[in-house]
């Protein structure tokens, strides 16, 4: 139903499910769509919050939480969440795009850059992470310690693009 844009007959089943399940991770990964899809953002967030504090870093909450900050417009609340899944889950490229979203959305052009180039050298794509972190060099201004970041970023992924060439 969900996917045949009928969110409301959706909502009848996976809150029956929920009801039988109420830990099940797959139904509350449905049910945050289904919210989504119904506009019933605070509904959706509520939903994920009691089980989010008992498994603090499990993927299927932290980032359905986080795409309903970003579908509600709470933008900074999503990119704390994600930054502090990020510190240990620093391989999740799910995580690192949908904080590239939260960043753009809310005109963080700096952060979206350096974001974007997390989610290009996960996927081995270092011209492409060097690429954005350049962009992103661009909306540092006058903050020098930013300024360095980069370019430290920048010659570790340059350092990767040529161990992967002498391979």
């Amino acid at each position: 139903y969900l996917k045949n844009d009928e969110p409301e007959k959706a909502e009848a089943i996976i809150k029956t499910l929920l009801e039988a399940s109420p830990e099940n991770l797959f139904y509350l990964d449905t049910a945050t769509d289904v919210s989504i899809a119904l506009e019933k953002y605070d509904e959706a967030i509520q939903r994920l919050q009691a089980p989010l504090a008992l498994k603090p870093r499990n993927s299927t909450l932290v980032l359905n939480l986080s795409n309903a900050y970003i579908s509600a417009e709470r933008y900074q609340e999503a990119i704390a969440t994600l930054k502090d899944y990020i510190l240990v889950k620093k391989d999740d490229m799910l995580a690192y795009q949908l904080l590239s979203d939260a960043y753009k959305f809310s005109q963080q052009l700096l952060d979206m850059h350096q974001a974007n180039a997390e989610v290009y050298a996960l996927y081995g794509a270092y011209g492409r992470s060097i690429d954005e972190l350049q962009h992103a060099y661009n909306f540092t201004g006058d903050d020098h310690l930013t300024k360095q970041r980069i370019r430290a970023r920048i010659k570790q992924f340059r350092d990767e693009q040529e161990r992967l060439k002498k391979l």
